[in-house]
């Protein structure tokens, strides 16, 4: 009886050891694909910020060019106003 109790005993705690060999392997190929797939999302989080950020400067870039363009027409129409006006000053005063 003793014996069979020792075999069963050792039987078991061999199982026991063996499955928490492939508990922890499993744990670890769980652990490392979560791992991937987390730096996966990063990569495209920072993909997509690095796209954002060449997109700003880009309008940026182009506000200015458009708000130096829009100077310069409202100072040459502004000019040309000035001409106007002391043109009509001097036709009133004829």
């Amino acid at each position: 009886m003793n014996k069979i109790f020792i075999f069963v005993f050792i039987l078991f705690t061999i199982a026991e050891f063996s499955s928490c060999g492939l508990r922890e392997k499993a744990e670890q190929k769980i652990n490392e694909k979560i791992d991937q797939t987390v730096d996966e999302k990063l990569k495209k989080i920072d993909s997509a910020l690095q796209n954002t950020g060449t997109m700003l400067d880009t309008m940026k870039n182009k506000s200015f060019e458009s708000m130096d363009s829009v100077k310069y027409k409202l100072d040459s129409v502004s000019k040309e106003i000035k001409e106007m006006i002391d043109r009509q000053k001097e036709l009133l005063k004829k």
